[in-house]
C-alpha cells in the first residue's frame, strides 16, 4: 500500500489459504462467473502470465471490496 501522504510504502499479505470470490473460466476458457475458493487457485486461471495475474488482481480487488489494485 502506498501513503504517499506520509511516503510510506506497506505490504499486505494476504494468506495463499484465504477465501475469496474467484474467477472461473467455462469450457472455452471464457469467464462464466465466481465462486468462493482460495485465493491462490485465481492464479491458476488463465495463460500464466498477464492473464492468470488479472484473476488473481480481481481477486484481492474482489476481497478487498472493490479496492483498485494497480499492480
Amino acid at each position: 500500500m502506498i501513503d504517499s501522504k506520509n511516503k510510506t510504502v506497506r505490504q499486505l499479505k494476504i494468506d495463499r489459504d484465504t477465501m475469496a470470490e474467484v474467477t472461473v473460466l467455462g469450457m472455452l476458457g471464457n469467464p462464466v462467473g465466481t465462486t468462493q475458493m482460495q485465493i491462490s487457485i485465481a492464479h491458476g486461471f488463465g495463460d500464466g502470465r498477464e492473464e492468470s495475474c488479472g484473476y488473481a488482481r480481481d481477486a484481492v480487488s474482489r476481497l478487498l471490496q472493490g479496492e483498485s489494485i494497480d499492480f
